[in-house]
């Protein structure tokens, strides 16, 4: 090489450098290759969520054991000769009893409790797939990837996706009817006026709850159809959706039986001190803060410049779409974004934290296509910057699995109580429990609600008097302590049954990780 060899290098170095890329590039409509390719990371996004979901491992906790518990007794009443269940499943359950509980209890008469949670995984599976294909609609594939890798991590997620309540089933029934309002939004539809209202007020009956994002699927319904149906219809589509989706929610309430359990746990439910706004909030911030962020950031990229386009044919084309101004583009970010924030808002104002860490996820599902839209413009054009949104799925990934790990074995593992109880179990015995749903969901047609009394009913002065005396008197075969469940009336019961001669205490544990732990004490009647 003649001349001075450092003098190339510059030369060298100039013909790798990745030219700028041209917007439209950026922003085309998806191809049948980048679809394919999309389509196979989304598999791998989904093989991870599940198995994150799948390494939470622990015995039934009370609401599962009880859900599926009321659903054997109706599924018993229906097609056996079982006992009537309780008035009180209908006075007390978040959501219809003969629904959900009945569906997961003929899953788990042939697969157990683990065919019951796999349900829920699927359901949760099929949330982000559906954030997957909408975010591809309202922007790209890449966004979509995005949106799709970090829901599929957060602990919401993965918690709701091996858990086997309500709340996983009624996500995936709103998922459905925002996916169906973004997926027609550029034609008009008739059945999508029955279907969508439809799968709202079945996510309500599964989860009461669920009401509080109708809203939000309407009002989105609104927007995403703006700049290919113009003011007014997308106006009427609004009015419509939100007429028919009270219609079908009214005829839940009013034939579905339920209303004294809806005013109980929603409805007129009180607000409390237990925890202040602040506690909540921070208890939110810390599920689900850094997702926000995220969701925050995307929006203003998104409001500051619409190209990188992520919103694809956003030039006039055939279907007479135009191209989404900043005010268009406010009004949607603004919408995904402030969903998020519903059930902390809520929450903090009826000041309590129970299920916050469930309840996020609902939210978070709406704002997931902002974030996968931040994680995009981290990376720039070509990933010439991917550090930056690796970095951020990490602050993800890491907190969401110590979250979900931590939560998970949150309550005593019941193995050992089982082989106590299965010991001891008599047709006549009479037990008091702190979470009596435990032990009828696994002993089931071997024992009768007669036979259990919880420490919860003790919460009410007359019935704590009888049954204190109950223990006084030994007339419990068997009692079973949870100190973390309604601990003052634990204290007056273990005074009380340590000052009876007649118990000996049978077995203690501990159970619990970081700050969530307790302690199980068991004690038996002497013979």
């Amino acid at each position: 090489m003649k001349g001075n060899p450092l003098q190339t290098i510059p030369d060298l170095l100039h013909r790798y450098v990745v030219p700028a890329a041209p917007p439209m590039a950026w922003s085309a409509a998806p191809t049948r290759r980048r679809s394919r390719v999309g389509l196979a990371a989304l598999a791998g996004i989904l093989l991870v969520q599940g198995l994150l979901s799948l390494r939470l491992m622990n015995t039934a906790y009370q609401d599962e054991a009880l859900y599926l518990y009321a659903g054997h007794m109706y599924l018993d009443l229906w097609f056996g000769d079982g006992a009537k269940p309780p008035q009180g499943f209908l006075d007390i359950f978040s959501g219809a009893p003969y629904l959900y509980p009945v569906a997961a209890a003929l899953v788990d008469s042939v697969f157990g409790l683990a065919g019951a949670r796999f349900v829920s995984l699927l359901c949760m599976a099929g949330v982000t797939a559906l954030i997957y294909s909408l975010t591809v609609r309202l922007f790209n594939v890449r966004a979509a990837l995005a949106a799709a890798a970090a829901y599929a991590v957060i602990e919401a997620t993965t918690y709701m996706g091996n858990f086997a309540t309500f709340d996983a089933p009624a996500l995936l029934f709103i998922t459905v009817a925002f996916w169906l309002v973004v997926r027609f939004d550029r034609r008009p539809s008739w059945p999508l006026m029955i279907i969508v209202p439809f799968l709202l007020s079945l996510a309500f009956a599964v989860k009461y709850a669920a009401a509080m994002f109708a809203g939000p699927v309407v009002a989105l319904a609104v927007v995403v159809a703006w700049p290919y149906r113009g003011a007014v219809r997308s106006l009427l589509r609004g009015v419509g959706l939100f007429a028919m989706t009270g219609v079908f929610i009214g005829l839940w309430v009013a034939f579905g039986g339920f209303l004294q359990g809806l005013r109980f746990t929603t409805i007129d439910r009180e607000i409390n001190t237990d925890a202040s706004a602040a506690w909540v909030l921070r208890l939110a911030a810390e599920y689900g803060g850094v997702f926000l962020l995220m969701a925050l950031l995307g929006g203003v990229l998104y409001l500051r410049s619409q190209r990188l386009n992520e919103v694809p044919l956003a030039q006039r084309g055939p279907e007479g779409a135009v191209s989404p101004g900043k005010v268009w583009r406010f009004f949607l970010a603004a919408g995904l974004f402030s969903s998020g924030l519903l059930v902390p808002a809520y929450q903090a104002y009826i000041h309590t934290q129970v299920a916050l860490h469930k309840h996020l996820g609902f939210g978070l599902m709406f704002a997931a296509p902002l974030v996968g839209v931040g994680l995009v413009r981290l990376m720039g054009r070509h990933f010439s910057s991917p550090q930056f949104a690796i970095a951020a799925w990490l602050l993800l990934l890491v907190p969401g699995m110590q979250q979900s790990e931590k939560l998970f074995y949150g309550w005593p593992d019941s193995t050992m109580l089982m082989k106590l109880v299965d010991a001891e179990l008599e047709p006549d015995d009479l037990y008091l429990s702190s979470v009596p749903q435990v032990q009828q969901y696994y002993l089931g047609d071997r024992t009768t609600l007669e036979q259990w009394v919880s420490t919860y009913d003790l919460l009410d002065p007359f019935l704590q008097e009888k049954y204190l005396k109950y223990v006084e008197q030994t007339r419990f075969d068997m009692i079973m302590l949870d100190d973390q469940v309604e601990p003052e009336v634990n204290k007056k019961i273990q005074d009380t049954v340590e000052a009876n001669p007649k118990y000996r205490l049978r077995a203690r544990f501990y159970y619990g990780q970081g700050e969530l732990f307790g302690n199980y004490m068991i004690w038996v009647k002497l013979p």
